[in-house]
């Protein structure tokens, strides 16, 4: 009995809060998108929006606007009642607005032409063919009804704050269900005295005198007859309502669960309202039905409840009645829960997401696939619903989230036979290539072109959208499982979004697939800039770029030297020798001396230098100082970073101060390798401490030492070494050694790091 009442307060719960769905709501405050990142394949338009629990139990857009909310379902019916009761020349939107927009005034004026033959409508009703009925057929009673609601109108509608009820003026509003008492049995039209009575009802709802919300329930129901009328399950909604409120939870739930079946304007509000907090409720619940139809409705609101495994109740609803509508919207609403556990999870990359922020996939999903399998094979060979295919095209996919293709493939060709409806066969067809693309094992050439031929040839790939990425994450997921990294990066981002951070490893994938001497349409659609140019020399680029930043100098040049001469400009022209002693700048403009380069050029400049400094021709320590100047200028704290960089970020030194990476790769909200920064200038400072040690002019000497400092204080800050643990090693011989420089005054003056540290 426990585990039960905890299954009850789990479906209270869960029907207290559907507006607050976690797949829906997210914290303003929080930056982090918690919403759910998968796939569906289900077409909204397979299930009729007149459904009463369709509009409330999915949440497609197509259901979306064709029901437009409660307010507008009840609206609608409100209008077509009117329409099938009174007339049916009638046009809709005349009904509605002499109904919604007409004014006490309007109505009393129309009272008045239809009371008195010498009088006529103005222009404004003239024009409304609702109007001129009841003004032609003298329908007195059914105008001083409109005339009485819209005088009950200011007391029913909602305030301006959703969250608190507006003050009622209670006096008038029994006032007005003494006048309308005062009428009611007088009334020769039974469809008029039931709308009276709603009237009546609702006023004492809303004036939240409960006792005579019932009273007024129970004497006047009996006293209509009436043919059925949506109007009565708006009144039931009232009385349960007040039940509620006065503790009367049992027959409350009865009458919601008419009003839910149904009221499509109403059902919402019932299905929000339904409660039962035990067994032994649900079983006098279950007592006061007087056919299965109801007690199929009650099972329908057990059944919706948020956490409920439903196909239990299924079950009992297709026992009760087979041909109830909402045996299928239930069963569109299970299949898009267990799309979310097993649609495309082998290969969705956001899976560990949905695992932290939905718990998917929830515990037993696979027991319960298997047992909605088993109720939904039961229901689709029995063939007592009234669509039979659908529950056949269900089976079907089914079996395509439990993985057995086979099965769906065979399920699907006999689905094919049965669907005559278009929209079902449409839904058929989006599910065959749902499973034509989950059933792809391996990346090879036939699965390519069959990949080109979806995106280009495809109807049902360009009505959902999700098959972009389906398709995208399923090839990438056997990419990487057959060895091709590139092109399992290219399925998900541009080549650009490589570069912050580039990966050998993909880089050499695609330029093989540049290189070979046949590629398919796919593959030409990865690679190819045009007929003739591919992303060789770019892949290139970025691998030789790589390659200076690790310092292989020899490895890059011989890596340009693979395309034309003429092709490397495209790539930049660079400055890195020009240098700053003093202004520290990154984006300032530089000196225009020592001429620029392309990379090529750049990288046999550079090894020229080393090779002549470590030769020790004359000049050596100029040599070693240039060297310096372009491996401290090409880093990330100097003006050339493009050379060795593609992208830089200004806040990469505080986030290194808090992560102390090793190896200079921070996270990124978008790069999905981080982005990768040159913070290295260990090899500028051998170089600086080169040309010092070989200066025979105590000048350059100073120089070179104070860059050496700049590069000392560099490493220490990247290593977030604090303050009171750091060296200064060149300061300190700027002090000592160089203090009679004419260099070591300028420092002192333009450098406050300097001049605080001989200050101490």
């Amino acid at each position: 009995m426990k585990k039960r009442t905890t299954i009850w307060r789990k479906a209270l719960l869960s029907l207290l809060i559907i507006s607050v769905s976690p797949d829906q709501v997210g914290n303003a405050c929080d930056p982090v998108d918690r919403s759910f990142r998968g796939y569906s394949f289900l077409d909204g338009n397979v299930i009729s929006p007149v459904i009463a629990s369709a509009p409330v139990l999915l949440s497609f857009e197509s259901l979306y606007e064709a029901y437009g909310g409660p307010a507008h379902a009840q609206l609608d019916e409100n209008v077509r009642e009117w329409q099938q009761r009174i007339c049916k020349r009638a046009r809709l939107q005349d009904i509605h607005d002499l109904i919604y927009k007409s004014s006490v005034y309007e109505i009393e004026s129309l009272l008045a032409a239809a009371a008195s033959p010498s009088l006529t409508l103005d222009s404004y009703l003239g024009a409304n063919s609702f109007a001129r009925y009841l003004e032609r057929n003298r329908c007195l009673e059914t105008i001083e009804y409109l005339a009485f609601a819209k005088r009950c109108e200011p007391h029913v509608i909602p305030g301006d704050d959703s969250w608190k009820a507006p003050p009622r003026d209670t006096v008038a509003m029994k006032r007005l269900i003494a006048q309308a008492e005062g009428v009611f049995l007088d009334l020769k039209s039974d469809y008029i005295r039931l709308r009276y009575a709603y009237q009546m009802i609702r006023l004492a709802h809303y004036a939240k005198d409960y006792p005579l919300t019932l009273e007024l329930y129970e004497y006047l129901m009996p006293k209509i007859d009436h043919d059925p009328s949506v109007v009565e399950y708006w009144i039931k909604g009232h009385a349960a309502g007040a039940m509620l409120a006065l503790g009367r939870n049992v027959e409350a739930a009865y009458l919601y669960a008419q009003v839910f079946e149904h009221s499509r304007g109403k059902a919402e509000s019932a299905y929000r309202s339904f409660r039962i907090r035990s067994d032994e409720e649900w079983e006098a619940c279950l007592r006061m039905c007087r056919s299965d139809r109801e007690r199929a409705a009650l099972y329908v609101l057990r059944a919706s409840a948020q956490e409920s495994r439903a196909v239990e109740e299924m079950e009992k609803i297709y026992r009760l009645d087979p041909v109830s509508p909402h045996l299928e919207v239930l069963l569109v609403r299970e299949i898009q829960k267990l799309e979310k556990d097993f649609l495309g999870a082998p290969f969705n990359d956001n899976r560990q997401h949905n695992k932290r922020y939905h718990k998917l996939p929830r515990p037993d999903a696979g027991k319960y696939l298997i047992r909605l399998q088993q109720f939904v094979m039961q229901v689709a060979e029995e063939k007592k619903t009234p669509r039979p295919a659908l529950w056949k095209i269900a089976e079907g996919y089914l079996e395509l989230l439990a993985g057995d293709y086979y099965a769906a493939d065979r399920t699907f060709r006999v689905a094919t036979t049965m669907t005559k409806n278009d929209t079902l066969k449409a839904q058929l067809n989006v599910f065959k290539l749902a499973l034509r693309i989950s059933s792809w094992q391996d990346p090879t050439e036939e699965v390519e072109i069959d990949v080109y031929d979806i995106r280009r040839k495809n109807p049902y790939y360009e009505a959902f959208e999700d098959f972009t990425d389906f398709l995208n994450d399923k090839m990438t997921a056997l990419y990487q499982t057959g060895g091709q990294p590139g092109k399992a990066f290219l399925m998900q981002r541009p080549l650009r979004d490589l570069k912050p951070n580039p990966q050998l490893a993909l880089i050499e994938d695609l330029i093989g697939v540049c290189r070979k001497p046949y590629r398919t349409r796919m593959e030409r659609e990865m690679v190819e800039r045009n007929d003739t140019v591919t992303i060789e020399h770019e892949l290139l680029n970025m691998k030789a770029t790589l390659l200076m930043a690790d310092g292989k100098l020899e490895a890059a040049l011989e890596t340009y030297k693979l395309m034309p001469p003429e092709n490397v400009d495209q790539f930049g022209r660079f400055r890195p020798f020009p240098g700053r002693i003093f202004n520290e700048c990154v984006h300032c403009p530089i000196p225009d001396v020592g001429g620029s380069y392309n990379k090529k050029q750049l990288i046999e400049r550079l090894l020229e230098l080393e090779y002549r400094a470590n030769a020790g021709v004359p000049g050596s320590d100029s040599l070693y100082y240039e060297l310096g100047l372009a491996w401290y200028n090409m880093s990330w704290f100097g003006h050339a970073w493009k050379t060795m960089d593609f992208y830089r970020s200004g806040a990469s030194m505080a986030v290194q101060k808090r992560l102390k990476t090793k190896d200079f790769v921070f996270p990124h909200n978008y790069y999905p390798f981080g982005n990768r920064e040159n913070l290295d200038c260990s090899r500028a400072m051998f170089y600086f401490e080169k040309a010092r040690l070989l200066a025979t002019e105590p000048e350059f000497a100073a120089r070179a030492a104070f860059m050496a400092a700049r590069c000392e204080r560099n490493q220490q800050s990247v290593a977030a070494v604090p303050d009171g643990q750091r060296s200064y090693q060149y300061f300190e011989l700027l002090r000592t050694k160089y203090r009679d420089t004419e260099f070591f005054g300028r420092a002192v003056r333009e450098c406050k790091y300097f001049a605080a540290y001989t200050a101490r």
